[in-house]
């Protein structure tokens, strides 16, 4: 089964690190690692995994600081809960960073609460991770997190309400409807007073966390309930009993399943294009956890901004139709076998900013992830290419990907473009000698990092603010750099030169070679324990040496992902949603049975 790498140091199933039963070592013992691959999985079935509550005081705070529940493992989506006895409303300052707003309400007297959702990182699962919440006041505060497993990551709560109630003893959470089926109703309760006792159960649902902070009826109880719910329709009102009559404010939500299939599309190209030569622009179709789906056989349709540009099909042995030229407009039809397809966009309508969009209208809406920024359209640039670049040209083809971390890949440079003394489409020759150029790469997926690539085997930076010039040689309006990324994930490698500009970029030419993968060169497979006392595998060379364990017992290994050259790469695993891995066994030595 797929498990989750942490930091790209150690893999963890279940909060634990990797356990594998019903394997027998007698001799050495192999891991191979690889990849998860392309595919899609039958739709999940969302569970409740775990939930924690701090301890809470009875005394006013300006905060609350939440510890992630245990079990945990990456992929999980956490639901944060808080709630606060206040007359300053709201009170509930903005989530921490990571944490998306589900919804917040308050009384209008006395009661704040808030619902938030993260889907949890290799870093949130590796460890006791913290969040805190700040309060625009001091008050009495209470919350929880719980942790929900085969959720939808890209949209996990489909539905949400929330109802404000007058003091009772019954606490009402409202009725939603999910317009999906399969979801997990999530009930919670923010009560406006720290005494009460545990709470009654709603019907057909169970409880992930109730706890009270003291100081009576100036404090306040949580309390979580969960349910799985088959229909689509509405859930109808939960009710749950406490000990006090109280204000309180329900909210119910409902977390939908990770889809099977195609769940949104991924665009990638440089953000920089030329007036007189077509731009590559390829779409992706993926799942939710980032997989191609080359089963897919859906209609996108592609579109611009501006609403102008014209469009043609590079790669793809699907149905592609442009009717109306320079309407920005175009559809293609997958042909169920192919993952992705690379379309040229031609734009001769002078300097523009220009973002293109694809999705599928029907039978459902399936739309692109918005990851891949726009395009600034100019008279002339760099075309960024990893092959050499000819005159003339069809177009910019896309910079090849994946990359693999830790090697060497050949950036190729070409001025290109019209000129004022020289409206010829074609390579700039008298761009030529030593130019001053800016170097700086993007993160794309992960957002940040650690490690930055090098250009010519020096460290260039991280956004075009701090990038520094340096020189590199031209001829006849073209050059070759070499580039190198010790890490893996998603990001672009831009340049300019600042010196020479032109009507749509009038702070210098650019160019950049759009969103690449870099992946892992290898896995490493060390650490290799019995559970059970700790041994370390003995590695027997021959079926004589010594046992490491018998058949059907647990041990533990740790899986490091690594660049070219052995070194770890800290972003695999902190991809949102995170990469994957997959292990296998091969018989070294004896007969399989």
């Amino acid at each position: 089964m797929p498990i989750r790498s942490t930091t790209g140091l150690e893999t963890l199933l279940n909060g634990a690190r990797l356990t594998w039963r019903g394997f027998s070592s007698l001799i050495g013992l192999l891991g191979v690692v690889a990849l998860l691959g392309a595919g899609t999985a039958a739709q999940a079935q969302v569970a409740f995994v775990s939930s924690l509550v701090p301890s809470l005081s009875s005394s006013a705070s300006s905060s609350l600081t939440l510890t992630v529940p245990s079990p945990l493992a990456t992929g999980n989506v956490m639901v944060a809960f808080v709630s606060v006895n206040s007359s300053n409303l709201p009170d509930i300052s903005s989530p921490p960073a990571g944490w998306t707003t589900v919804l917040t309400r308050n009384d209008g007297s006395s009661i704040d609460v808030g619902v938030y959702y993260r889907v949890a990182t290799s870093a949130d699962a590796a460890g006791t991770t913290n969040y805190t919440w700040n309060l625009s006041s001091s008050a009495r505060v209470a919350g929880g997190i719980s942790a929900f497993s085969g959720v939808s990551t890209l949209s996990p709560v489909v539905a949400s309400g929330s109802s404000a109630n007058s003091s009772s003893s019954s606490y009402t959470a409202p009725s939603i409807t999910p317009g999906v089926t399969n979801t997990m109703l999530v009930s919670l309760y923010g009560i406006d007073n720290g005494n009460g006792s545990s709470l009654s159960t709603p019907s057909g649902m169970s409880k992930a966390l109730d706890a009270s902070a003291g100081a009576g009826p100036n404090g306040v109880e949580v309390a979580v309930f969960y349910g799985a719910l088959s229909a689509s329709t509405a859930t109808g009102t939960r009710v749950a009993t406490g000990s006090s009559n109280a204000t309180n404010i329900g909210v119910s939500l409902a977390l939908q399943p990770a889809p099977s299939g195609a769940t949104h599309f991924h665009i990638t190209g440089s953000n920089y294009g030329l007036y007189c030569l077509s731009q590559a622009v390829t779409v992706t179709v993926l799942d939710a956890a980032n997989n191609p789906v080359t089963s897919y056989s859906g209609t996108i349709t592609l579109s611009t901004t501006t609403g102008l540009g014209t469009w043609s099909l590079t790669s793809g042995s699907g149905t592609f139709q442009d009717p109306v030229p320079n309407d920005g407009l175009a559809t293609y039809t997958f042909p169920g076998n192919q993952a992705s397809a690379t379309f040229a966009l031609s734009y001769s309508s002078g300097p523009a900013v220009v973002t293109v969009d694809a999705k599928q209208s029907s039978p459902t809406v399936i739309t692109d992830d918005g990851t891949q920024g726009a395009i600034s359209f100019s008279p002339s640039g760099f075309t960024v290419t990893s092959s050499p670049f000819s005159n003339p040209a069809s177009g910019v083809p896309a910079f090849a990907s994946p990359q693999v971390a830790g090697n060497n890949f050949s950036v190729y440079l070409t001025a290109f473009g019209q000129t004022p003394t020289d409206p010829t489409c074609g390579i700039i020759a008298s761009y030529a000698g030593a130019r001053n150029l800016n170097f700086w790469s993007t993160y794309v997926n992960p957002a940040t990092g650690t490690i930055v690539p090098t250009v010519n085997g020096a460290a260039i930076a991280n956004s075009e603010a701090s990038s520094a010039t340096r020189s590199v040689t031209f001829a006849g309006g073209q050059a070759t750099v070499t580039a190198n990324y010790k890490d893996a994930g998603s990001l672009s490698l831009s340049m300019k030169d600042a010196t020479t500009g032109n009507p749509g970029l009038p702070n210098g030419i650019r160019g950049s070679t759009g969103t690449f993968v870099s992946v892992p060169a290898n896995f490493v497979v060390t650490n290799i324990k019995r559970t059970s006392n700790g041994l370390a595998n003995p590695g027997a060379s021959t079926a004589s040496g010594p046992v490491f364990i018998t058949a059907g017992q647990p041990f533990t290994a740790t899986v490091t992902a690594v660049a070219n050259g052995g070194t770890t790469t800290p972003n695999f695993g902190m991809e949102s949603p995170p990469e994957s891995v997959q292990f296998a066994a091969a018989l070294v030595l004896g007969v399989p049975g």
